[in-house]
């Protein structure tokens, strides 16, 4: 689950797994490679509907507002 902002959530994600503070480990892949095992749930814990979350998951990410990969290692 990732919120929009000025930015929609796709490509709020896309600018986080392409900075250069991502973690290393994100460097055996490509962009695409990444994304093809990422849903993208375009939403926040005040507007989320049941519906949104209507998805086979077997991995939840959870880092909310502490996690900022843009701003520091």
């Amino acid at each position: 689950m990732i919120r929009g902002n000025e930015y929609d959530a796709e490509d709020r994600l896309r600018a986080i797994l392409n900075s250069s503070f991502r973690p290393s480990y994100f460097n055996s892949f490509t962009l695409d490679e990444c994304l093809e095992h990422i849903t993208i749930v375009s939403s926040d814990l005040i507007t989320l509907q049941k519906t949104d979350l209507e998805y086979n998951f077997d991995t939840v990410i959870h880092c909310a507002g502490s996690t900022n990969l843009l701003n520091k290692e």
